[in-house]
């Protein structure tokens, strides 16, 4: 599917949190704005989404700039042929990127609620801990001998 974003900035955001792309495709030089804002509107609202840029060309500085700021890759329009393989490599690592982020929040509430287990656990033993202590009081101000061997 195809969104032309032509417009200001703001504007494009707004079309851009309502259409969720797998992939986005971008000229550097457009007619409003230049490629970097579009990615950078990109990395602010839909920073999983796999980012290439397509261009005339670019020189090395901008191309680097462009992959230190979050693009996925670029392909020179001379070397179109590029962007099939740009567009796999894209889709795949944003899905790795996904299903380490999910393995991640994943892990992140199961150590939540192992520490939620450990918590009431723990917090069982000690109170199990201060009742045989007061049985045993009990039972050694009844004169009788203590049951339980408690080691601290």
């Amino acid at each position: 599917m195809r969104v032309p974003l032509r417009g200001n900035p703001r504007g494009i955001s707004r079309r851009v949190e309502s259409f969720q792309p797998a992939l986005i495709l971008s000229d550097y030089t457009l007619p409003d704005f230049d490629g970097m804002t579009a990615l950078q509107l990109a990395q602010e609202h839909l920073p999983e989404v796999p980012f290439i840029l397509v261009t005339g060309s670019i020189n090395e500085e901008t191309a680097v700039a462009c992959m230190k700021a979050g693009a996925t890759d670029y392909v020179l329009k001379d070397h179109i042929q590029r962007l099939g393989g740009a567009v796999v490599s894209g889709v795949e690592q944003s899905l790795v990127r996904r299903q380490r982020r999910e393995a991640e929040e994943a892990l992140q509430e199961k150590m939540r609620e192992l520490q939620r287990f450990h918590d009431v656990t723990v917090g069982r033993e000690l109170a199990m801990i201060e009742l045989k202590k007061e049985v045993n009081a009990l039972l050694v101000a009844a004169g009788r001998a203590a049951k339980y061997v408690i080691v601290e």
